[in-house]
Order: structure tokens, then sequence, then C-alpha cells
């Protein structure tokens, strides 16, 4: 941080370094969290030169909860929006087809001697 060309993101990289924790507060302040000795003068400088960069950084501008974004997809069997696709790309439903290890294992085994030739 002695550089003159400090930006924002090289602030938060530096002070992550120097184990200082950064987080925005609600009243838009910018909270410091610091070992003790950590905070020296320069970079105090760089944090006070950068607090609206930082802060701006530090607070997410969400405001949509995902329920908002997301559109759920019901279950084809039963209806359920406990559904999702798995890492398989197969639709997977906590209510009528509960994800268990031996039901994995068995799809899984299914799965692959489909793709093997029989002798």
């Amino acid at each position: 941080m002695t550089s003159p060309q400090t930006t924002p993101a090289s602030v938060l990289v530096d002070c992550k370094a120097a184990g200082i924790r950064l987080s925005a507060a609600e009243n838009g302040q910018l909270s410091i969290d610091a070992p003790q000795g950590t905070l020296t003068p320069t970079i105090l400088a760089c944090l006070k030169a950068h607090k609206d960069e930082l802060v701006g950084l530090l607070r997410p501008d969400i405001t949509t909860p995902w329920e908002d974004c997301v559109e759920p997809v019901p279950c084809d069997c039963c209806g359920s929006l406990m559904a999702w696709w798995n890492l398989l790309g197969e639709r997977q439903c906590m209510v009528c087809r509960p994800l268990t290890k031996s039901n994995a294992v068995a799809r899984r085994a299914a799965r692959l001697r489909g793709a093997m030739p029989r002798t």
C-alpha cells in the first residue's frame, strides 16, 4: 500500500493479506477489524482515501430475493417444488425420488450396464 497509485481493489487485497477484515456497516460506514499493530498510518490513509469506493465494493446492491429471480419448476411426478437438476442432468425430487446413497449407486450401475456392451 505504499504506492500512491492504490486502487480500492488493491486496498482490499492488501488488507486481507495483513489480516485486516473490512465490512460495510448498515449506516454506510466502513467497519474495520484488525489485529493489533497492523493498522499503520499508510494503511489508514489508503482506507480513508478510498472509503466510499470500499463501502460500495463491500455492500452488495442486490435487493431482489433469489426467489424472484428463479422460476420454480414443479416435479413431473408429484408437482412438488422441491425438485432440481442434479449434476448428471437428471431431475431430482425430494418428495417422490429422494436421493439416497443406494438409489444413486443403483441408478449409476444401471447407466453403466446400459453403456457397456454385453458379452
